[in-house]
């Protein structure tokens, strides 16, 4: 048993020496490509000082695929940081190329537990999430979780992290499922005392928001930008993605001008540190739009999302969910100043784009749904608008609590169009049980309850009784 022992140690430590040279080859390989500040000493000899950051990373996994063949494991540590740098800079193809890739080499030399193998699953899955390719990016998330689970002992840290990005993932398909996740995560980190909490919190938090959960929203995000602000300063991007987060909560339980404030905090930081192209940055203003919506600042929040939908087509291209979340968003705004044929044109292209890149059932296909059931009602087409809002009903149910405001707005539309057509009964039921669910439900929009309730109220036989 002691030989086994020291055989275990001496296989440990070479595993770490190799590691730690390995390390040392990968920073030397990129202070060196990133020298062409130096025009002496340049990445590319005939640009010298006008070379970007980008063109350099190309020429340095050019370089990598070329000199480092015969050594797979060195090979896939510099793939891995060069993919993981291009994915900063939103180069998404080029980074899925190179930490596929890094993958691949990984497996080829039976490296199917170490941290670095679990981080270039979790990177790659980010990745191809962001492409829609969720099988893909979930097969790649439920493996990570199972490596830092098998490695003993158990890091907390590194668990927590696969945990919420798990969730992350799931929570385009199942909310209440990411929930779950997301809450295991937080459990796993909060007796560490760890500065990873604030990210925990903050997507906890989004989370809770998905699923109408409001004032669990506002305390986890609360106590996320609290440990952001302590650990990493005001100013700091974690800091700006807490302040957006909890400006969302608090918008959606009607508190709009704190909201704005913590939105415009966060959007101002983005713009400075990493630009109003970003991603990241686009995803906050596009949140303050939504509050602006929400506060029946329609004409405002419509310029913003013409910007952002033409900046997101420009970036992703037609067949992304980004991207078909900017035609809602317009549709919303559009819809809520009248115009109402176009409105119906941005949605339809919205839903189309779900359909085609979310998973099978995915429930946000039903929010373009609903945004359609109500211009159909609006043109007076009853029967077209009550087949629109059950269709969104049920991809709704079982996805999202009853009391969440897309499952209340489908059986209010869905009550109104029966009205339309004579079933007063019907009509009543469901329009009976929507008003009392608003009742106890925030982040309904005041046109959504006054739609709902005059409704009801106009029927002639008045509201029936649900046993």
């Amino acid at each position: 048993m002691l030989v086994r022992h020291n055989r275990r140690l001496e296989r440990e430590r070479d595993i770490a020496t190799a590691a730690s040279r390995r390390a040392q080859a990968t920073q030397a390989f990129l202070v060196d490509l990133f020298e062409s500040a130096d025009p002496l000493s340049p990445a590319d000899p005939e640009r010298g000082r006008n070379i970007t950051v980008v063109e350099a990373l190309e020429i340095g996994e050019a370089r990598v695929r070329d000199e480092f063949a015969a050594e797979p494991e060195l090979q896939a540590d510099l793939l891995s940081a060069i993919g993981a740098v291009f994915s900063k800079l939103d180069q998404t193809g080029s980074a899925t190329s190179a930490i596929g890739d890094a993958v691949a080499l990984r497996l080829s030399v039976g490296d199917t537990v170490s941290p670095a193998f679990a981080d270039d699953l979790g990177e790659l899955a980010y990745l191809l999430g962001g492409k829609t390719q969720y099988d893909s990016s979930k097969a790649l998330l439920v493996r990570r979780l199972g490596v830092e689970r098998a490695r003993k002992p158990v890091d907390p840290a590194r668990e927590s992290k696969a945990l919420l990005a798990l969730a992350m993932l799931e929570g385009n398909l199942d909310p209440v499922a990411a929930i779950a996740l997301a809450e295991e995560g937080v459990a796993v980190l909060r007796p560490t005392g760890s500065k990873q909490m604030g990210e925990a919190l903050r997507r906890l938090a989004d989370d809770y928001m998905a699923v109408n959960r409001l004032e669990d929203a506002e305390t986890a995000a609360r106590e996320a930008l609290e440990i952001f602000e302590r650990e990493e300063g005001p100013n700091a991007v974690g800091t700006a993605m807490a302040a957006q987060t909890l400006g969302q909560a608090l918008g959606s339980r009607g508190q709009v001008a704190p909201a704005i404030d913590l939105m415009k905090r966060g959007v101002a930081i983005f713009d400075e540190r990493l630009g109003a192209d970003h991603n990241f940055t686009m995803a906050v203003r596009n949140n303050l739009a939504v509050l602006m919506t929400n506060a029946g600042l329609h004409a405002e929040s419509e310029g913003v999302y013409r910007e952002l939908l033409h900046a997101k087509l420009g970036m992703y291209g037609p067949d992304n969910s980004l991207v078909a979340a900017g035609y809602q968003n317009l549709a919303v705004a559009v819809a809520a100043q009248g115009r109402f044929q176009e409105a119906d044109s941005l949605a339809l292209e919205a839903e189309r784009i779900y359909r085609r890149v979310m998973p099978p059932g995915s429930y946000i296909v039903a929010f373009p749904m609903l945004t359609r059931a109500e211009i159909l009602l609006q043109a007076g087409d009853a029967r077209a608008a009550g087949r629109m809002a059950s269709g969104a009903a049920n991809i709704l149910r079982g996805k999202v609590p009853t009391g969440h405001p897309a499952a209340i707005m489908a059986d209010c539309r869905l009550g109104r169009a029966l009205a339309l057509q004579g079933d007063m009964p019907g009509a009543s039921l469901l329009l009976d049980s929507a008003v009392q669910r608003m009742e106890h439900t925030e982040g309904l929009r005041t046109e959504h309850l006054a739609e709902c309730r005059e409704a009801l109220a106009a029927l002639p036989e008045g509201p029936a009784t649900i046993q």
